[in-house]
């Protein structure tokens, strides 16, 4: 199976899910699939991550050995779709605490982005949270910055911000 003409090729998301299920079983597969997902030409990085997207959904196992690569590269992913793509698959791990840093800045500075997407701030709220929960001074910060963009963002901002505020005040108690 050669990934390039895979990821060429626009698929369903039936065909897509057969394709992740047969690289999720493969080491070398699915290595490929995160170096075409980090370094790839559009769309090529874009189809790369939902197919990693689909493979961790059955396999989270294999993804873990290279969350810290994809962390270490977040801040130069490109495109909306593969940083929305990550954050979501991230947010299911636990980041090295060598990386949280680079993480959580490069997530606050797509929050406060008048131009990124919903989705991307989305998640990217969700997983300054889910560091925060073993780094709590970061909950101060993340309030604020929620309450910031509240008026200024989309009902979805608004729901998933609200959902954690909720969340880090019963914390704070």
């Amino acid at each position: 199976m050669d990934i390039a003409d895979i990821l060429s090729e626009r698929h369903s998301r039936d065909k897509t899910r057969a394709f992740a299920d047969r690289i999720a079983r493969d080491r070398k597969l699915f290595q490929q699939l995160v170096q075409f997902m980090l370094h790839g030409e559009s769309p090529i990085p874009e189809r790369a991550a939902w197919m990693m997207d689909f493979c961790t959904q059955s396999h989270p196992q294999c993804l873990e050995p290279y969350v810290t690569e994809i962390s270490e590269a977040l801040s130069a992913l490109p495109h909306h779709g593969t940083r929305r793509t990550v954050l979501k698959m991230l947010c299911l791990y636990d980041i090295p605490p060598s990386h949280q840093g680079m993480v959580v800045d490069s997530c606050f500075n797509w929050l406060i982005a008048p131009e990124e997407t919903v989705a991307v701030k989305v998640h990217a709220m969700q997983l300054i949270y889910n560091i925060s929960l073993s780094e709590p001074g970061l909950q101060e910060e993340l309030i604020m910055v929620i309450q910031d963009q509240m008026d200024l963002n989309t009902v979805a901002f608004r729901s998933r911000g609200k959902r954690l505020l909720k969340l880090m005040q019963r914390t704070d108690r």
